[in-house]
């Protein structure tokens, strides 16, 4: 119960929810929404609010949901990640650009406000057909945007790929013994660097 007053308490102060009360996730423990949104990595460092970790990831596969987006195809990924670095270079309205270029590209963008004690910097998912990208912005700089970005489509474009099941909730402490973590990191830094630097 704790979990959905949450869930509905984010939503109260998420201003673009207009959907009805009836699409919202219940909370059991085989519901997929909770699976996914416990299914982090734990840090002694971090102090981690389960409650708000929940609400915020449960918020961000509803408004993934009801999003609409081209189709996605896997072969494109390469192409989307060079107009992604125009983009970035350009750093002009860059928000609303990465977001119709991921929708043209059939990603879904979703952007939520940090809640209390969820160190939360992106999360990666299968949303219906589409993959779809949510991040917490809670850092103002465009490097940390653009490597944030390139992280979760590198999570979208070799992990997913293989299981569309599967989701990561990246948070601001990193596991160096993470694979999928490790291989997202590097696919950013290979994305954003080039090698003729």
């Amino acid at each position: 119960m704790k979990y959905l007053l949450a869930f509905l308490c984010v939503l109260n102060c998420y201003t673009s929810f207009s959907q009805n009360i009836d699409t919202i996730p219940t909370h059991n423990n085989t519901n997929k929404y909770y699976e996914t949104a416990v299914n982090y990595m734990k840090s002694e460092k971090l102090q981690i609010d389960e409650t708000n970790m929940f609400a915020w990831s449960s918020l961000a596969l509803h408004e993934a949901s009801i999003q609409s987006v081209n189709t996605f195809n896997f072969d494109n990924v390469n192409q989307l990640c060079k107009e992604l670095n125009n983009i970035f270079y350009i750093n002009s309205n860059t928000i609303d650009n990465v977001k119709a270029t991921l929708n043209k590209y059939g990603i879904k963008l979703i952007l939520i406000q940090k809640l209390e004690k969820t160190p939360i910097d992106g999360f990666s998912f299968w949303s219906g057909n589409n993959p779809a990208v949510a991040l917490t912005l809670r850092h103002t700089r465009i490097d940390n945007f653009a490597f944030t970005l390139m992280h979760e489509v590198a999570h979208i474009g070799m992990h997913l790929k293989k299981n569309k099941e599967k989701s990561f909730l990246d948070l601001t402490t990193k596991d160096l013994t993470n694979t999928y973590e490790n291989e997202a990191d590097s696919f950013a830094q290979e994305k954003l660097i080039s090698n003729t630097c």
